[in-house]
């Protein structure tokens, strides 16, 4: 990939943190930070399975990482149900630093389940941006 081109990946798998050192030229953590610009979002640490690594878990009862991450930019949760608005500062797009905030709200047992709704100005359907 062309080191002028942005990288971004979601990492929902169990041990999907042992990928975080892509980071680092070559993925070596004693190496220096690549120049590209990488950004990594992962559903647990290297050490540790994710969460709905079972057949008998309902989808629709998922609380995981990936689902919140996804319903943060989209609006919608893994079923298709509208998601509150993961647009916090209300500039009508979501970035993935929001999505990321609505994913930890959304697991904080202090908080409960969903954040403040909150609505774009424009009231134009949300887009991404980094």
């Amino acid at each position: 990939m062309a080191s002028g081109k942005p990288f971004v990946t979601m990492m929902a798998q169990c041990f999907s943190g042992a990928f975080a050192n892509l980071i680092y030229e070559g993925g070596d953590p004693e190496g220096p930070v690549a120049l590209q610009t990488r950004c990594g979002f992962f559903a647990t640490v290297e050490t540790r399975p994710s969460v709905g690594c079972t057949p008998l878990v309902n989808e629709a009862d998922y609380e995981d990482y990936s689902s919140s991450f996804f319903a943060g930019l989209s609006g919608r949760d893994r079923v298709g149900n509208p998601a509150p608005s993961a647009d916090y500062d209300q500039d009508g797009q979501v970035t993935y630093a929001e999505a990321h905030a609505f994913t930890k709200w959304m697991r904080s047992p202090l908080t409960g389940r969903f954040p403040p709704r909150r609505h774009g100005s424009s009231g134009k359907p949300l887009t991404r941006r980094c």
